[in-house]
Parts: C-alpha cells; sequence; structure tokens
C-alpha cells in the first residue's frame, strides 16, 4: 500500500499512509489468535475500500498474501470446534481457587431425624452441609445413627459416639495449644449435642459449642470445614485464598493456626492478614506487602517497601521475635536491617538445604529495623 501511495496526489497520499499503518497494526500477532482473527477479519474490507478511494492497485502477489492471510483469519475466527477444544484444554489445566472471607459456624445442637428428612426431600438449610462435615470428619454416619436408634441399639450408637469423640479430641488438643480441651459428641433420641469440657479445670463442666467463645467456635469451625473439604473433598487440589484468618483468635491462638497452616495443608494457601503473629518470620521470603498509593496503584512486592501501617505488622512481628530471643535465645546475631535478615537467613537455609555449612541453628536473628550512620553499619553483636 505505501509503494502504491508514493505516486498519489498529497491528499491521497496522506491518506492511504494512514490505511496502511492502520492495516499494519490489526495485523500484528498478539498472544490471542482468536481476537487478533477477529481484528484482521476488520481490517481487510477498510483496505479495500481505501485503495478503491485511492484508485489504487495491488500487485498480483501482494494481492495473493493478502487473500491467504485473509483466509487464515476467516477460518481462525469462524472454527468454533478448535476454539472449544483449546478453551477446554486450557481450563482443564487452571488449578482451582477457593476464596474464603467467612467461615460457617457449627450448630451444637442437631437434629438427626429432621436432617436425614430434608436430604430425602431435596430441601436441605444451608446448616445441614456443615453437619455432613462435621459427620465425615468424625467417622459418623447420621443413616446409621437413625437406624440404630429405630432398633434400640444404644450400645452401639454410644460406641460410635465414643470413637467420633475421641478423634475430634486428638486433633484439637494437637491444633488448640490454648487449652487441653475435649470434645464430646452426645446421642440422646434424634439428638446430636456437641459439648465441650476443660478436664483440666477445677469443675470438669461440658459446655454446648454453641455457648463457647468466639475464637474457638472459629478455630472449629475452620479445623472441620478444611479437614473434610481438604482430605477427599473438593478443595484437595485447590488454593486457598483467605481473608485475614483467625481475626477472632487470641495472639497466642494465631500462632497455633499458622503452624496448622504450614504443617496440616498440602495445599498451596495463601491469606491476608494485619497481625503480626499470623507473619511466619522463620519464613519470610514467602511474606509479600501490600501497598496501595494514588501514583503506582496497588503494589505487592517481597521487598520491605511502603508506608508505616503497611510495614507495622511486620515490623511488630521481628519486634516479637526479638524480645523472645531475649528470653529464649542465649545467641544472638544483630544486623541492621529487614533486608540484611532475609538475605543472610536465605543464604543459610540455602547452605542448609544443599548439605553445605550454614548457621549455627541456635543462632537468632535479629534485625534492629535501621541505624543512624555508623550506630549498627558492619556490626556483629552477640548477647
Amino acid at each position: 500500500m505505501k509503494a502504491a501511495a508514493a505516486n498519489l496526489q498529497e491528499g491521497q497520499k496522506s491518506d492511504l499512509l494512514q490505511a496502511a499503518d492502520t492495516f499494519e497494526q490489526s495485523l500484528s500477532v498478539g498472544s490471542a489468535p482468536i481476537a487478533w482473527a477477529i481484528q484482521a477479519k476488520r481490517a481487510f474490507p477498510t483496505l479495500r475500500q481505501e485503495l478503491a478511494a485511492a484508485d489504487a492497485e495491488l500487485t498480483d502477489k501482494q494481492e495473493q498474501i493478502v487473500v491467504e492471510i485473509e483466509e487464515q483469519a476467516e477460518s481462525l475466527a469462524t472454527d468454533k470446534n478448535a476454539q472449544a477444544k483449546t478453551h477446554s484444554w486450557l481450563v482443564g489445566r487452571l488449578p482451582l481457587f477457593i476464596y474464603l472471607d467467612e467461615y460457617p459456624e457449627f450448630d451444637g445442637h442437631q437434629n438427626i431425624t429432621e436432617y436425614l428428612d430434608r436430604k430425602r426431600r431435596g430441601a436441605p438449610k444451608d446448616s445441614d452441609a456443615n453437619f455432613e462435615k462435621v459427620c465425615k470428619v468424625a467417622g459418623l454416619r447420621p443413616d446409621e445413627l437413625k437406624r440404630l436408634l429405630d432398633e434400640g441399639n444404644q450400645e452401639t450408637r454410644n460406641q460410635l459416639a465414643n470413637r467420633a469423640s475421641a478423634v475430634v479430641t486428638g486433633e484439637i488438643k494437637r491444633l488448640w495449644k490454648d487449652r487441653p480441651l475435649k470434645i464430646r459428641f452426645n446421642l440422646d433420641g434424634d439428638h446430636l449435642d456437641t459439648l465441650i469440657s476443660d478436664p483440666n479445670a477445677t469443675f470438669d463442666v461440658e459446655v454446648n459449642l454453641d455457648e463457647r467463645s468466639r475464637g474457638f467456635k472459629w478455630f472449629f469451625s475452620f479445623y472441620i470445614t478444611f479437614a473434610a473439604d481438604t482430605k477427599g473433598g473438593n478443595a484437595e487440589e485447590a488454593v486457598l485464598l483467605l481473608d485475614e484468618p483467625g481475626l477472632y483468635l487470641h495472639a497466642k491462638s494465631q500462632t497455633d493456626l499458622l503452624r496448622h497452616f504450614e504443617t496440616d495443608f498440602k495445599n498451596q494457601l495463601l491469606y491476608t492478614t494485619h497481625s503480626p503473629f499470623l507473619v511466619p518470620t522463620h519464613n519470610l521470603d514467602s511474606v509479600r506487602t501490600v501497598s496501595i498509593s494514588e501514583a503506582t496503584g496497588t503494589t505487592v512486592t517481597n521487598d520491605p517497601t511502603g508506608d508505616a501501617r503497611t510495614l507495622f505488622p511486620l515490623q511488630a512481628a521481628l519486634g516479637y521475635d526479638l524480645s523472645q530471643s531475649l528470653f529464649i535465645g542465649s545467641h544472638n546475631l544483630v544486623v541492621e536491617g529487614v533486608t540484611d535478615y532475609w538475605i543472610l537467613s536465605s543464604i543459610s537455609d540455602y547452605l542448609r538445604d544443599t548439605g553445605r555449612s550454614a548457621l549455627n541453628p541456635d543462632l537468632t536473628l535479629t534485625p534492629a529495623g535501621g541505624s543512624t550512620e555508623g550506630s549498627l553499619h558492619g556490626c556483629v553483636a552477640y548477647i
């Protein structure tokens, strides 16, 4: 087109050159073939219209190339079968993402007969799915419990309930370090009650789950949900996205939750938090700070940058580690800032993983959080 425009008058020449540039941009190959084909199809009528308006013609070779490209674009844009196969292939290889910002609360008092009736009629309540998760984790089958009740076999029912109580109690004791609570599933006719007690208390009083603290109910809910969903459930291979988990937990219990994340999940797990007690200071390379500004928008980085509000949870977590090391660590290595801490700890972990000499595991690395000129630069201190 540009060659044809060379012999035209200035006005026609300018229009045809502009049309040539537009056509060239339209045929630029991007990362989306279908979008390219649709865009290219629209460009050809414009090309022919501008050539006709300028009374210009393409050479036979140019015309042949244009026709071939036009045919390819037409074929790609209308090949629905190929598009469907491509889409199916891509979707089949995408991981499942599960996002949770709220967590279900389980009822401590369930009517088994009414639950089975709703299930039979296909009219379940929202809470029924949560009850099914409790039963799955505990190894209970509501239909079996109902059958044994109808048969008058209370002994076997109690044995099943006792076994379920032991299973859940063992896991809760392992995960909930605040106090060694005991879980007991009590069968009373059609009803199943979830009772909680503290064996170490002066009075070992059983309290229904509904009457426990909000923090414990949240932890119990979280454990049941993911024990049911990630072990043979719909979230087994999923990427879990959690928004502010452990919001109602005591600071010490948030540390227990962090340990639960690290030891009990094979899933890739991403969560947001403003709590310093949910920052894994022993694995800072997994931490990302999120900053929002009018100039750059939202920035996610593992470089410890951002305003004071963004960095505060990270600084508080490192400060807590520092205060703990004064009581439980006899060997401390003080470095100037967080970046120094990350570099040294990462290099040490790499050397240890490759079987080479690394920092002594009894040594506690402590970032000083920045310093004035000359005060800590190049300084290594042992306390």
